[in-house]
């Protein structure tokens, strides 16, 4: 599995400074000149981006720069690229995660624009300023629904990340072949007993 490897234990180093005090988090920093970052984010979990407002948020004292997914993309700013998993399926592609939403929201919480500010305060307070509005897209919150739902990314068949397989699947599958009793369950579901005496 690797020294990384998916559920394996890590032992933390990190606590012993953190309790007695001597840690230092980001907000602990202050260097000469520091900029905030604040972002307006997306109150929708699905929708179409229909217009973004962005000049109350500029005209705030202190503000430095405010900026959209739009205005990052013309910029060169490229999207980040996601690890696909592997999936036996298929060669699914990996899905590219744009740094500010453009044209489409996809979750509750996107960031939609991003302000800097010379202080915490005033980035926060220019972020509440941007007003946007959306047209809401169908959602689908169930985890089982969702896999064979419409899309969420364009150029994708379906919302399947990928599938991951560990330990031997005859093994298991003979495994349970020879138990006396088996339990399944599924989300919502109270357990369901089945087998042999």
């Amino acid at each position: 599995m690797g020294i990384f490897g998916t559920g394996q234990a890590l032992r933390r180093r990190e606590d012993q400074r953190f309790i007695t005090g001597h840690g230092q988090y980001t907000d602990d920093i202050l260097l000469p000149e520091q900029a905030w970052l604040a972002f307006a984010r997306s109150p929708y979990a699905h929708g179409a981006i229909t217009s973004i407002d962005v000049a109350a948020a500029r005209d705030v004292p202190g503000v430095l720069a405010v900026y959209t997914g739009e205005e990052l993309q013309r910029a060169g700013v490229r999207d980040v690229p996601g690890a696909g998993m592997p999936d036996p399926r298929n060669s699914r592609k990996p899905i590219r995660q744009p740094p500010l939403a453009r044209e489409r929201v996809r979750y509750v919480g996107e960031p939609v624009a991003a302000v800097v500010a010379e202080s915490a305060a005033i980035a926060r307070e220019a972020a509440d300023l941007i007003d946007f509005d959306v047209d809401e897209l169908p959602v689908v919150v169930d985890p089982r629904a969702a896999r064979s739902g419409p899309p969420v990314h364009d150029g994708i068949d379906d919302n399947c990340f990928g599938i991951a397989a560990y330990g031997d699947r005859d093994a298991t599958a003979a495994a349970f072949d020879k138990a006396a009793r088996s339990v399944s369950v599924e989300p919502g579901r109270r357990p369901a007993c089945a087998g042999r005496r």
